[in-house]
């Protein structure tokens, strides 16, 4: 799922760490494509921080706007209730519309689908 991070807060970047040889992460400068038919493209920029079920990277869209990539590591899920939450997190965030809060942009499904 990606999120508009123009006016979101965000964490220290820890794009430094070398995340090449964790399975299901993404390298920088990799690029990615929307599945949901909508042409949106993404360049991963950086590493914004690691969680018990996924990775949030900076991404920028070609027009230069840049935005967080939540991606969710089905191998690191210890059950479905993570995927549930996951979509529920995305559905409410397409309901949302708050300076404070990132919109929601697009979703993906990554290699190995």
């Amino acid at each position: 799922m990606t999120y508009d991070s123009s006016d979101a807060a965000v964490g220290p970047d820890a794009s430094s760490g070398d995340s090449s040889g964790v399975p299901g992460t993404l390298a920088v400068g990799a690029t990615v494509a929307s599945d949901s038919g909508s042409g949106t493209t993404l360049i991963i920029r950086g590493v914004l921080g690691r969680g018990s079920y996924g990775t949030t990277y900076r991404a920028e869209r070609p027009d230069g706007t840049l935005v967080a990539l939540k991606v969710l590591a089905l191998r690191e899920m210890r059950s479905w209730k993570a995927l549930e939450l996951f979509e529920r997190e995305a559905k409410t965030l397409k309901s949302l519309s708050h300076p404070a809060i990132p919109s929601y942009v697009d979703w993906f499904v990554g290699p190995g689908g």
